[in-house]
């Protein structure tokens, strides 16, 4: 592998971890970190690993980091900050469902279009990752158990793919999204 998309996958593991910890500390900073993560990221994933939904993802969350950092800071009522909140029961599971099915599109269209990797797991990890990410921009506290599940996915995902650097990152994604569910469930009841 060329030594600048090694760079690149660098760059984007430690300002991954830099924001996922300010996201558990329900700190907006975390915004600024994402997003320059996700755009070394975005590159390394489909150009290296030929992962394209992965990487689609990633060009996804560059725009999606700008949309958080202005929700978080003043998308609330009144201009204000956003508060952390739970989802309806029924909301939640018919969002699950949704990405259950979008999980199947995208695994056909990938499969039937494209010479991409792990066709079902790429686009399984891929819309549930935007759902997660949805929820998170919103303050929605389920974005967690969404992210533990969804990065131990992706801990998988990248072992069969030998991105060693990113499985080892995903493994610390998903003790940080427990640790932000334990955090948040604290926010919320203070």
């Amino acid at each position: 592998m060329p030594e600048f998309p090694v760079l690149l996958e660098w760059v984007a593991v430690l300002s991954g971890l830099v924001y996922v910890f300010y996201a558990t500390k329900n700190d907006a900073r975390c915004w600024y970190w994402g997003i320059l993560s996700t755009a070394c990221w975005a590159y390394v994933t489909a150009a290296v690993y030929s992962l394209y939904a992965d990487g689609l993802l990633n060009v996804f969350y560059v725009v999606m980091g700008f949309i958080g950092l202005y929700q978080w800071r003043k998308g609330g009522a009144g201009g204000e900050a956003l508060t952390i909140t739970r989802m309806p029961t029924l909301n939640l599971l018919w969002t699950l469902l949704f990405g259950a099915a979008v999980s199947l599109a995208g695994a056909y269209f990938l499969s039937s279009l494209t010479e991409a990797m792990a066709t079902l797991w790429d686009s399984a990890t891929t819309t549930f990752s935007i759902i997660a990410t949805i929820l998170l921009i919103q303050k929605k506290i389920e974005n967690w158990p969404i992210w533990i599940v969804t990065n131990t996915a992706y801990i998988g995902l990248y072992i069969y793919r030998e991105a060693w650097l990113f499985a080892g990152l995903f493994v610390i994604f998903t003790v940080l999204a427990v640790y932000g569910w334990l955090e948040w469930r604290k926010l919320m009841k203070s």
